[in-house]
């Protein structure tokens, strides 16, 4: 046996000299072209070693398909090549292409999904960076199986793609990049948060649905809770959320950036002025805080709020209060508007 491997190794190091003899030494320890800029190359999931090969070559990066497949075989191990996005350096070798996958060098795309990223903005800023393509995106946000990982009762990924800064790799599978979104979701929905939802007699997502219209209404960290506690009483009294951002969800693309008055009167299962207690689903990806201030609104007696142009909310107890704050910090603005 040991004769054997001898020989074999002996073979291999004399098709590795014969293979110098012919490309050269430099085929090995200088660069195939003289770029003064680095390139990228994409090994996809599943592929040989020799696919690796052949598209390093057509894409000038090597001299010799033979001789990177002699080294790498020697080097790698076909099944661990690690797949994604390698950054090469301009005039990069053979010898040091060979190292960068023998030690996964991949490059890691950082992606930050800000808190209200609803799935189309999550989708256009994964294929805006060559991660997913939005029309896959689009299919895996309501697969089946995708879904029965949160073991809901909902019919897309809506609202349950967790907003935070991820480290993802080009070429992975795009069911790989949801899967860990999703899974980010499930850690951060603590056994705690479920309690509560539970004592508050909400569902998982009846809470997210709510914890997405408070990410999209507060803007002052502090005043989470009061909109929370809004809404949890609007919806104790049956009476319509109101709430701008649900109408705006439902106009989708349409929305031109100016909520008018007759986009508060749409059909649409989506717009709170029209329709009571909580929309079908989730408008967007609520951050931490605000699935915290669903579960935990403070204990106030607001029913109104209106916005005072500066970030902030002037919250009322009644209609007549809220009337007044509403002809003290919108009425001018909307003057203004018509004036312009």
């Amino acid at each position: 046996m040991k004769i054997r491997q001898g020989l074999a190794i002996a073979g291999v190091v004399f098709i590795l000299f014969s293979l110098l003899s012919i490309t050269g030494y430099s085929s090995l320890f200088s660069s195939k072209t003289m770029s003064h800029e680095g390139r990228s190359f994409e090994v996809p999931e599943g592929v040989t070693l020799r696919w690796i090969a052949d598209n390093l070559k057509e894409d000038g990066f090597i001299g010799s398909s033979t001789l990177f497949l002699t080294i790498g075989k020697l080097m790698l191990s076909e099944k661990e090549i690690m797949a994604g996005e390698y950054l090469f350096p301009p005039n990069v070798t053979l010898f040091d292409i060979v190292l960068a996958f023998r030690y996964g060098k991949v490059n890691y795309r950082k992606i930050t999904i800000l808190p209200g990223y609803n799935l189309e903005q999550i989708g256009e800023l994964l294929a805006s960076e060559g991660l997913v393509d939005i029309e896959t995106f689009r299919e895996l946000s309501k697969d089946k199986e995708m879904i029965d990982i949160l073991a809901l009762d909902i019919s897309s990924l809506e609202g349950f793609l967790y907003p935070d800064t991820y480290y993802l790799l080009r070429g992975s599978n795009p069911r790989k990049i949801l899967k860990k979104m999703v899974l980010n979701f499930k850690d951060v929905f603590t056994p705690e948060f479920k309690e509560k939802a539970a004592e508050l007699n909400m569902t998982i997502k009846d809470v997210v649905t709510l914890a997405s219209i408070i990410e999209k209404e507060a803007v002052v960290e502090k005043e989470r809770t009061l909109i929370s506690a809004v809404f949890h009483n609007r919806l104790k009294r049956n009476m319509p959320l109101q709430s701008d951002p649900t109408v705006i969800y439902a106009l989708g693309s349409s929305f031109d950036g100016d909520l008018k008055r007759e986009h508060l009167t749409m059909r649409s299962s989506y717009n709170t002025y029209m329709s009571r207690g909580l929309p079908p689903g989730p408008i967007g990806s609520p951050g931490i805080e605000s699935i915290r201030a669903a579960l935990y609104p403070e204990d106030v007696d607001y029913l109104y709020f209106v916005s005072k142009n500066n970030d902030t909310h002037y919250f009322s107890k009644n209609f007549r209060d809220h009337s007044r704050a509403v002809a003290i910090y919108q009425k001018p603005l909307a003057a203004k508007k018509t004036i312009h």
